[in-house]
Formats: C-alpha cells, structure tokens, sequence
C-alpha cells in the first residue's frame, strides 16, 4: 500500500504523531460531520458511529467496523519494500478511531499543561528549538502556519505518545465515560491499514490522493484540510505526518492472522510509525546537478548477494537545502550509476529542516526492489555525503 512507509526507528525526535483508538484492551496492554456527545453505553454497544470525547478539544471518534482484509503490498507496487508480504488479517472487533491526528492544541492542554512558546512566529519557518526543548511540536506556530487547533501535534515520541493515550484514559474513567474496560491506545499496525484501506485494495484509498501525489499537490497539514478523507470517515491517512503505532517492527508473516500485534522480546526498543510523507516526487528528471550546485552527494549501487557493481541505475536524490524546501520539484533530481556502479551529483548546500541535516535518496526503476535511504549529516558544515545501496531483484 502506497505511502504505508514502516519507519523502523528508536525513539527520536521524529515528526511523529498519534491517532487514537478506542477499544477492549485485547490482551496487548490505550467535510467534518456533525458529532454529538453519546452515553457511554452507546459507545458500549457500538451504536454511536461518531462522537466527541467531551472536554478534549474536539477529538472527534469515528466507528470502524470488524473486517478481513489483505494486509501488505504486492511486489510490483511502487515504494513498496522488503518484509511486506500481502496476507489475510481479520479484525474480529469493531473498534474506534481518531477522525484526525491529534492537534497540538489537544496535546498540549491534557499532556503538557505548562507548556509556553517563547520565540514562536519569529522563525522564518516557525521552528524554534525553545520550544522543542519544552516537548512542543516542531512547528511552533510560525508565521506561515496556522493555530495550534489545526496543525497536528508532531516531534512525539512512541513514550510521550503512549502517555497521551493513558492520561485521556485516566481522565475519562475518573468522569465515569468510559466503559468498563475499554481503553484510549495506539491503534495496531493492523488496524491502521485495515482503517486507512476502508475496504480498498489499490495503493491509495482515495483517487484523489493518487492524483495529489501524480500532480505533485502535496495536501495541506492542518488536521483538517486537504479533503482527503476515506470512505470510513479518517482524514489524511495518507502523507501528512507520521502517525505512530502501538507494535514493534517485524517483517510480516505469510498465513491468515486475526487481531495480530508484535511485541519484540528483545525490547530492541523498535517502533512502526505509518502513513506520513517523505516527500518523495516519482519520476524526477534525470540532470547534470540540482540547482547552483557547491554540494556532492555520491555513492554506490551493487547487487545483493555478490556485490557485482550495477550499471545504468537511476537513483533520485532530494534535500531540504539553501535553494528550496525537499518538497519543491526543484530540489528533486536523479543521475545514472556509471561502468563501476558509481553515482555522484551535485547540489545546493543541504541544511537542516529540522534535528540534523540528512538527504533522501531513492531507486524506483523496477528491476529490483524499491529502496529509500536518508543519510545524516554529521555536519552542516560538511560540503558532502556519501551512502550506498544493496538491491535485490524484484
């Protein structure tokens, strides 16, 4: 499924968010319609398909249904990537989720009460490490975005995310709302893609986004622009930020699964965060350099298995630098490998958008297996990097 990036990640400063869901614990432990406030036995018994947690901000909960899906993506499906066998999972329960991720505004008022932005809307992009350091969202209300009720609560971690989650749990049973043992959590991996497809099997839920992403047209980030809503009612499923899980990341299994949910023994402490956008452009033209130039960025391309070097390989590259944002056209390219399966093109100085500096590169020619890379910088003052890619036949 297209734009079902599994990021497997330690817990960072990634521009991450959360979507509730609402449901029994099961084993594993927390155009906008018009909603209305519902009795608990409602929820209950599933007969309210949306309602509004009271005293939340507006977190608005839509009814997913249970189902069986085809869960994973098939080889041939652009930006797939290793471990995403399709198989058959059911979800045996209805369950609820968030309509939208959750806003800042209704972070910081249940999670962080005492949060205060010192330097917000005097950035040139509205990014402000004062407030970052407070635990506040990356875009910290800068001038060219909108109030902290529209713009999606970001820079969480898995932890801080997780504490959300139990804190409207706690404040919701202290009220008596909640039913008897139900919980406010992180919706499983499964249950994400069951609720992004809404009963879809095509990479995108929505031929909009499909078009959005041909076009170019990046959506909106406010919690509810862009449109782009799913036959079950669940905005931005697709781009937008990040939106964290509640399993550990594994490959998946082939075979029939109900209900599935990974924890790793090993506590290697790695989290799957789905949806999101990395702004990557199919199709970038192939260019002799990006921009002005002044910037290297260079590596290799070899085979899997033998390390035989690959020859006329196309790799794209993109970068937040001092020419343009990483989502600008602009700042896509992609170059051919050589004889010895080398690419080297330059680029505009990249900086940092936000934590350390880092370049996106992918390959997408088909051949092989899709591949994205990000490597970091381990300064703003370096004038290059290098990375390289291990490809395995399609």
């Amino acid at each position: 499924m297209n734009t079902k990036t599994r990021l497997l990640t330690i817990f960072a400063l990634l521009l991450c968010a959360s979507r509730l869901a609402i449901a029994e614990p099961a084993e594993i432990y927390g155009n906008v319609q018009p909603i209305t406030l519902v009795k608990t036995a409602e929820i209950q018994s599933l007969q309210a398909k949306v309602f509004t947690i009271p005293d939340s901000n507006k977190i608005n909960m839509v009814l997913i249904p249970a189902g069986t899906f085809t869960m994973g993506s098939p080889k041939e499906e652009l930006g797939r990537r290793p471990g995403e066998t399709p198989h058959e999972v059911t979800i045996s329960k209805p369950f609820y989720m968030g309509e939208t991720e959750i806003s800042q505004k209704q972070f910081l008022e249940l999670a962080q009460p005492n949060f205060k932005p010192i330097w917000a809307r005097m950035g040139p992009w509205g990014h402000s490490i004062s407030e970052m350091h407070q635990g506040g969202p990356w875009k910290a209300q800068g001038k060219y975005y909108r109030d902290p009720s529209k713009d999606p609560m970001e820079n969480v971690t898995w932890m801080r995310a997780m504490r959300f989650c139990s804190l409207l749990t706690a404040k919701e049973r202290k009220a008596g709302r909640l039913p008897e043992g139900y919980v406010y959590r992180l919706p499983t991996e499964a249950e994400w893609e069951y609720a992004c497809r809404a009963g879809t099997t095509d990479a995108f839920n929505n031929p909009e986004v499909e078009n959005r992403v041909k076009d170019r047209n990046r959506p909106s980030d406010s919690v509810f622009g862009g449109g782009l809503v799913n036959r079950f009612g669940l905005f931005r499923m697709h781009m937008g930020v990040f939106e964290w899980c509640l399993d550990d990341y594994a490959p998946y299994k082939s075979g029939k699964a109900t209900d599935p949910v990974f924890f790793d023994k090993s506590k290697n402490l790695k989290k799957v965060a789905r949806g999101g956008d990395n702004n990557y452009l199919p199709g970038a033209p192939i260019v002799d350099q990006i921009g002005g130039g002044g910037f290297w960025m260079s590596g290799t391309v070899r085979r899997a298995g033998d390390g035989v070097p690959l020859a006329g390989q196309r790799i794209q590259i993109w970068a937040h630098t001092t020419e343009g944002h990483e989502r600008d056209p602009r700042s896509h390219g992609a170059t051919l490998t050589d004889a010895n399966g080398v690419f080297r093109l330059q680029m505009p100085q990249i900086v940092p958008a936000f934590g350390q500096p880092h370049a996106h590169l992918a390959y997408d020619s088909g051949d092989f297996e899709t591949v994205f890379l990000r490597p970091v910088m381990t300064s703003s003052k370096n004038t290059s990097l290098e990375t390289h890619f291990v490809l395995r036949p399609a």
